[in-house]
């Protein structure tokens, strides 16, 4: 009974992996959004931070 089990949850979790891999996207081809646009140009205005890393993190996902 262990065996079957064992087998069935095999066949599940590589399926996932499976899927999971044929749906990435190619490497080197990230896709941008208009929000990286957004903290691109106001990070520094918005949150007065030298460095937009440092006001993404502290500022935008503090809260």
């Amino acid at each position: 009974m262990k065996k079957i089990i064992f087998g069935i949850a095999f066949i599940v979790f590589f399926s996932f992996l499976v899927i999971s891999a044929i749906n990435m996207r190619p490497f080197g081809l990230p896709t941008f959004s208009e929000m990286d646009d957004y903290f691109i140009e106001n990070a520094q205005s918005e949150a007065g931070a030298n460095n937009v890393v440092t006001s993404i993190v502290f500022d935008y996902r503090g809260f």
